[in-house]
C-alpha cells in the first residue's frame, strides 16, 4: 500500500509539473505568435496613414484586408490560448449563484446587447457548486452565440431556465436565431467548426468547444436542439452532488 501511495504522489507531482510546463509553453507561444502580428499590423497602419493620398482604391482595399487578417489571427491566438489552458489546473469549487453569473455575463455583453436590441429573460436560477469565472465564460459564450446568429430584421430573444433532473441541474439557453440543420448539430462543439460564412458571422469556431470543455470539467454534458429559421436551445448539465463535480 505504501508503494502504491508513493507512486500516486509521484504521478500527481509529475502531472502538476507537466501542466505548469504546458501553461508556460502556451503563454510563450501566444506571445511569440502575436509579436510578429503586432509588427505587421503596425507597419501596415503606418503605410496606410503616410501614403493613403498616393494609393489607389485597390491598394487601400488590400491593406484593409491584411489588417483584418492580422486582427482575426490575434483573436484566434487568444481563443486557442484560453482553450488550451482550460483544465490544466482544477477549477475553484465553491457556492456559485447562477443569477450572479448571469448578471456578470450581461454586464460583459451590455454593449453587444444594446447594439442589437437583444432581449434576455430568465427564471430565477439556483446556487451550484462550481467555479464562478468559468461559469461566466460558459454563459457568455452561449448567450453571445445566440446574439451573433440572429435572423435579419428579427429582434434577438434569449431565455434562460434551469431544472433538476436525474441528480443533475439542467440549464437551458434558448434563442430565436437562424438555427442549425440536423446534419450539422454534431459538428458545432468541435474546434474550428464554422457552419456559416465568416463575412456574415465572424468568429474563430472555438467558443462552443470551450463550452464543452468547461461543462465536462465539472462532470456534466452539453447538447442542443434546433430548428432552422426558428432558433436553437443549448442545454448543459451540472451534477448536484459536489463530490461528483470535478474528477
Amino acid at each position: 500500500m505504501k508503494e502504491i501511495e508513493e507512486e500516486r504522489k509521484h504521478y500527481v507531482r509529475e502531472l502538476k509539473r507537466s501542466n505548469e510546463e504546458l501553461n508556460q509553453f502556451a503563454y510563450t507561444a501566444s506571445h511569440d505568435l502575436k509579436e510578429p502580428l503586432r509588427m505587421v499590423s503596425t507597419f501596415l497602419t503606418l503605410l496606410d496613414k503616410q501614403n493613403r493620398h498616393k494609393l489607389d482604391a485597390e491598394s487601400i482595399k488590400y491593406i484593409n484586408f491584411a489588417l483584418e487578417g492580422t486582427q482575426r489571427m490575434k483573436v484566434l491566438i487568444d481563443d486557442l490560448l484560453t482553450y488550451s489552458l482550460l483544465g490544466n489546473s482544477g477549477p475553484r469549487i465553491e457556492e456559485v449563484s447562477l443569477d450572479e453569473v448571469l448578471k456578470a455575463t450581461l454586464f460583459n455583453l451590455s454593449q453587444n446587447i444594446n447594439e442589437t436590441g437583444t432581449v434576455v429573460t430568465s427564471e430565477p436560477l439556483p446556487v451550484v457548486q462550481a467555479d464562478f469565472g468559468r461559469c461566466v465564460q460558459l454563459f457568455q459564450n452561449l448567450i453571445s452565440n445566440g446574439i451573433k446568429f440572429h435572423r435579419s430584421r428579427v429582434v434577438p430573444r434569449i431565455s434562460i431556465r434551469a431544472e433538476e433532473k436525474d441528480n443533475n441541474l439542467v440549464v437551458s439557453i434558448s434563442d430565436n436565431g437562424i438555427g442549425i440543420t440536423k446534419d450539422k448539430t454534431a459538428q458545432v462543439f468541435g474546434v474550428f467548426q464554422r457552419l456559416n460564412p465568416r463575412k456574415e458571422y465572424p468568429g474563430t469556431g472555438i467558443g462552443l468547444a470551450t463550452c464543452k470543455k468547461i461543462v465536462e470539467m465539472f462532470g456534466g454534458k452539453i447538447w442542443l436542439t434546433s430548428t432552422p429559421n426558428e432558433g436553437t436551445t443549448f442545454y448543459f448539465s451540472l451534477p448536484l452532488e459536489p463530490s461528483n463535480i470535478f474528477h
